[in-house]
């Protein structure tokens, strides 16, 4: 290992599960930017939320090598506890969330956000059969073994806390309550809560023994069964250059890894490098980008490109894979048509299955909605549980018979603000016209969560009256639950539509991207531009700008990006809880605007898009329509 390669607990997880990521890692100089940190800050508080159980407490700075300064200065007292603490044996280093120190003896404390039944032994058992919790104790063994040769110590235990699927806050504000107490003077009532609200586990001894002996679940076949000492024996004096010695194979890990392709440096490109990707013609598209089931067995067959997919009986032509189920477009003949576009042959520019779409039963108005929401371990009200969803935000576009489309937004911005739902519910009765029509989503989660919503109300139903009429309005014509008024363009593209630029996703924004991407090909650019919450995006020149076919891309802030459904949810979470700075007070409610007024401005361009396909005689034959 490079004398000035620091390993850190990711590194060392990363390096185990595949001794390449390791290489990669050393020859990437690229960074993430935009950055959008508040996951880690939302992590955090879980964290603090633990540490209030114990006295004496203190927290590292931010910055790793000031923590680790503050970590040596605070352990020179007999009692303390660290959260942050920064532990450091030549090029190893950690970041241990919380540090306990009694005495000579050590407690190293993990938080995880896995929910988790109380168990009244509370003792992680040996051996231990969950991927996940293997995973926790390796990181947990990697931090013993640094602690043990920086303290020279081996007086050290291991405790995991995770969120007790059982718990029920008993009182309001607790997402919000941390940020607001001061270490030292954490109120009887706010520590017996944060106790109930986690369950711990005792995990010294699982510790010990996957430090002697790495499971195979979560390293790699060089370094299963090694124990954590002789690992970081290697990476301390053997060259991680030398991959040979790795004996490294495609394998299922590779499905998620970020080096598997090339980034925009063109850095990060194992397949290219160590796979033959560069004799392909494809050499992006791997089997793991197929849609649909089999990918594990074409991976253990040594079939790792699309391209090299073996041909079969009814595979060799679009009117084969056309023929085999007349009455809608199926997931496996996507995945067909994904192999024969690898495989450089025909398959058309558009494919539709009109019955399918049934876009001939919505009634005028239209209304696209999206709703955004958040799950955390902090409850936010009383009663409320870890990962009770909480639905702060929506955005409607309404499309009229005569071709006028308006919008209407809220999103629960007040940081001081309580529980959302019956604003949420309010105010989307307040839309114009919401009880006539169609309401459109794309997937189910808007209509499950309507029917969340309801019976949440109903528990209280003297008080929500007029809440639980309009929610059964929304849902059913008239409050009549034999007719529904939610129509899912999700289905109607899963069984009736398919272009060239689909792949093994038909997820909003991944059918959005590829219809820019169609009609650019076929040179009828999406025309026009429109307002998005603030900020005027021009689809028609979208080709001519970075963002290319992604006008999520034209939306974001420099420093900040809100550009899928995750990093939302982190970004409330931390306005909810206190979490951000004054400008990103003044940033994020706006990207969180835009983000969400541009999922449901989506579904109008795919409506919009199919309509159009469906409604013009005698087109290419590369659009084949059948009716």
């Amino acid at each position: 290992m490079a004398k000035e390669k620091e390993i850190n607990d990711s590194l060392f997880l990363k390096a185990i599960s595949c001794p390449l990521k390791l290489y990669h890692k050393s020859k990437s100089s690229s960074t993430r930017s935009p950055y959008l940190p508040f996951k880690q800050r939302n992590k955090l508080q879980l964290r603090n939320a633990v540490s209030y159980q114990f006295s004496n407490l203190k927290f590292t700075s931010d910055s790793v090598s000031v923590a680790e300064k503050e970590t040596k200065t605070w352990l020179k007292e007999s009692n303390v506890v660290i959260c942050g603490a920064v532990i450091r044996y030549g090029n190893f280093a950690s970041r241990i969330p919380i540090l306990v120190k009694e005495g000579e003896h050590f407690t190293i404390v993990q938080v995880h956000g896995k929910l988790k039944k109380r168990i009244h032994d509370g003792v992680v058992s040996i051996p231990v059969l969950s991927k996940t919790t293997n995973g926790y104790l390796v990181k947990a063994a990697y931090r013993m073994e640094i602690l043990k040769r920086a303290l020279e110590s081996s007086k050290i235990s291991v405790e995991l806390y995770f969120p007790d699927k059982r718990y029920n806050a008993s009182m309001d504000g607790v997402m919000q309550v941390i940020s607001e107490i001061a270490a030292d003077r954490v109120p009887k009532k706010i520590q017996n809560e944060f106790e109930s609200l986690f369950t711990k586990m005792e995990a010294t001894d699982a510790t010990l023994h996957v430090s002697g002996r790495l499971p195979e679940s979560v390293a790699h076949p060089f370094y299963a069964k090694r124990s954590v000492n002789d690992v970081l024996a290697d990476l301390e004096n053997e060259s991680i250059d030398d991959i040979g010695r790795f004996g490294v194979e495609i394998h299922q890990g590779c499905s998620n890894c970020e080096f598997r392709k090339p980034d925009k440096n063109g850095v990060k490109n194992c397949w290219n490098k160590h796979f033959s990707g560069h004799l392909k013609a494809y050499p992006e598209k791997h089997v793991f980008e197929l849609i649909g089931h089999g990918n594990n067995e074409l991976i253990e067959n040594k079939i790792y490109y699309q391209e090299d997919y073996p041909s079969k009986a009814g595979l060799q032509s679009f009117e084969e894979v056309r023929k085999k189920n007349p009455s809608a477009i199926t997931i496996q003949q996507r995945r067909e048509l994904q192999i024969l576009k690898a495989k450089q042959q025909f398959i058309p520019d558009v494919w539709i299955k009109q019955q399918k779409l049934s876009l001939g039963s919505l009634r005028f108005p239209l209304h696209f909605i999206d709703f955004e929401a958040a799950m955390y371990a902090l409850p936010m009200h009383r009663n409320g549980g870890p990962y009770h969803p909480v639905y702060f935000q929506f955005s409607c576009h309404t499309l009229y018979e005569n071709g006028e489309i308006s919008h209407h937004e809220w999103l629960d911005d007040k940081e001081s603000g309580g529980y959302p739902h019956v604003e949420f519910v309010q105010r989307l009765a307040e839309i114009e016209n919401i009880f006539e029509g169609n309401l459109i989503q794309y997937s189910p989660f808007e209509s499950q969560a309507l029917r969340y919503l309801l019976q949440e109300m109903n528990q209280n139903s003297m008080l929500y009256e007029n809440e639980i009429r309009d929610l059964k309005n929304m849902l059913y014509v008239d409050g009549n639950t034999n007719e529904h008024r939610i129509f899912d363009l999700s289905k109607s593209v899963r069984e009736g539509y398919y272009n060239r630029y689909m792949s093994g996703s038909i997820g909003l924004k991944q059918v959005l991207n590829s219809i820019f991407l169609l009609m650019n090909h076929l040179k009828e650019p999406v025309k026009g531009e429109a307002k998005i919450y603030d900020r005027i995006v021009n689809f028609k020149n979208m080709f001519k700008n970075a963002s290319g076919s992604n006008p999520y891309g034209q939306l974001q802030d420099p420093d900040y990006s809100v550009d899928d459904g995750e990093s939302a949810m982190n970004a409330y979470i931390s306005l909810k809880s206190g979490l951000l700075s004054s400008e990103e007070k003044e940033i994020i409610p706006t990207l969180l605007r835009r983000y969400c007024a541009m999922d449901s401005y989506a579904l109008f361009i795919i409506y919009s898009h199919l309509k159009n396909l469906t409604s013009h005689e005698g087109r290419s034959g590369n659009v084949i329509v059948d009716r």
